[in-house]
């Protein structure tokens, strides 16, 4: 965090964060915790992506696909953060908990406070 701005708080009962305009509310949370991406990780992440986005294109014009691939998968593997954050959130009976990333970045210090202080509001509750 080196600019000073932070990219993720708490705010009175909800966690905010610059890319999204819904504070989620913490009553909602079940679990939150810091999922770290190692070098495998990365890999098989950026894979799938690379699948997805290349699958068309490989279709039509197999060559082009190979290309577009490769780069898709770089830029993938490249743009992947290092940590993120994992919340578990109760929507409804019919569904349970579902757990999704919430924010990700490359330094772990301001995720780890995020779980601090969420850990800290739910039991004092």
């Amino acid at each position: 965090m080196g600019s000073g701005k932070k990219n993720i708080w708490l705010e009175s009962d909800s966690i905010v964060t610059r890319k999204s305009p819904k504070p989620l509310k913490l009553n909602t949370l079940e679990n939150i915790y810091v999922k770290e991406h190692g070098i495998k990780s990365k890999i098989t992440r950026s894979f799938f992506i690379a699948v997805v986005f290349s699958l068309p294109i490989f279709l039509f014009r197999p060559l082009a696909g190979i290309g577009v691939f490769s780069i898709i998968g770089i830029a993938g593997y490249l743009l992947t953060k290092k940590y993120e954050l994992r919340v578990g959130v109760f929507n409804n009976d019919d569904v349970g908990v579902v757990e999704s990333g919430l924010y990700s970045s490359n330094e772990r210090e301001e995720l780890d406070e995020i779980v601090r202080l969420v850990m800290e509001y739910k039991t004092g509750k």
